[in-house]
């Protein structure tokens, strides 16, 4: 899926940063994948650090239209708003406008009553964070529409 994720993104004229995990593990998605610092992105690199890990990065030219994590799991999903997202928001607020978890249609309903726990909030990630359904990611213009939400 996160192959399905970077190669629709590229189709749509939009470059991806990969995760450095997933780059790790695919030689196929790290030569999909931009190489970042931070600095084009007015990171330091020490900041870039703590955000380098979300799964996708989608950006148009210098700038991060969105951020995407896949969450196969509820303890994946978990990783990735209370982590990674908080991680980026805490560190660069106003980088990102949009922040997408994509998580298995089954898991959807427990995903949306996690991001709208007290604390989730609190922080306004259960309006800053977007779930998507696995099975809205085979729409065709899926990317499109992500960025324009």
């Amino acid at each position: 899926m996160k192959k399905h994720f970077n190669t629709k993104a590229i189709h749509d004229g939009y470059i991806v940063h990969i995760g450095q995990t997933e780059q790790r593990k695919s030689k196929e998605l790290a030569s999909l994948s931009r190489k970042l610092s931070g600095l084009e992105l007015g990171l330091s690199p020490e900041t870039f650090a703590h955000i380098k890990e979300i799964d996708l990065l989608i950006l148009k030219g210098n700038t991060i239209m969105a951020a995407v994590e896949v969450a196969t799991s509820l303890s994946t999903f978990n990783k990735a708003i209370n982590d990674r997202f908080r991680n980026l928001i805490t560190i660069a607020p106003n980088l990102i406008t949009s922040l997408f978890v994509v998580v298995l249609d089954d898991d959807y309903s427990k995903a949306f009553d996690e991001l709208h726990t007290p604390a989730n909030i609190q922080y306004g990630f259960n309006i800053k964070i977007k779930l998507i359904r696995t099975s809205e990611v085979e729409e065709n213009e899926f990317i499109s529409k992500l960025i324009n939400i």
